[in-house]
């Protein structure tokens, strides 16, 4: 996933359309997914024997907006409109920064994929509080899932994609019981699919 984002930075400086600073942007993350992609290949490598992460407090909001800058070039370059809306107020968590971020890229790169190929292809973000838990939802107006598909989604090795390793989601869903949050889907065929991911709001922390 960093190395998608890089080829596409890469390929939208190569059209030389852009502003000294913002070249100076797209090379800055670049280099920041470069120095991730030796990080994620060990978690990749480690989802057959996960070890206990280590846990601290996370600003969810910034991590979202920072993960977003990143995919809205792979979204762009896909022809899929990413629409993100997020409370005004901080909001902690307890996890790890590069499984958190990790994730929200997998499941977000996902719902572009998934909406590259209809018309008007569409992801929608959103964060909501449910106390004692938060909410990301992600939701795509793509091709949907079958039951079948659903009922194998996470486990390891199955992608409902040709070229597909199953690895992304399968390192996600651990992520997420490592974070003591849990994940539900709903899809139909060609109407769309929509993620919840509920992890548990920080204690003894305010925004």
């Amino acid at each position: 996933n960093p190395l998608t984002t890089v080829l596409g930075f890469l390929q939208l400086m190569k059209s030389g359309t852009f502003s000294p600073e913002k070249m100076n942007r797209f090379l800055e993350i670049s280099m920041e997914e470069i120095r991730r992609t030796e990080q994620i290949l060990s978690e990749y490598l480690s989802i057959s024997k996960p070890a206990a992460s280590l846990q601290q407090r996370l600003e969810l909001i910034s991590q979202m907006q920072a993960v977003v800058e990143v995919m809205t070039s792979y979204a762009n370059m896909n022809n899929v409109a990413l629409h993100v809306r997020c409370p005004q107020t901080p909001i902690f968590i307890s996890g790890s920064t590069a499984e958190l971020k990790q994730l929200l890229v997998n499941f977000i790169k996902n719902a572009i994929e998934a909406s590259k190929d209809v018309t008007k292809g569409t992801v929608e973000i959103s964060i909501r509080e449910e106390p004692p838990h938060v909410v990301i939802q992600i939701e795509d107006n793509g091709i949907g899932m079958t039951e079948e598909q659903l009922n194998r989604l996470g486990s390891i090795y199955y992608s409902t994609k040709m070229n597909g390793t199953g690895l992304g989601l399968t390192f996600s869903y651990q992520a997420i019981r490592a974070m003591n949050g849990s994940v539900s889907v709903s899809s139909e065929p060609l109407s769309g699919t929509t993620f919840l991911i509920r992890l548990p709001i920080a204690e003894g922390v305010k925004g």
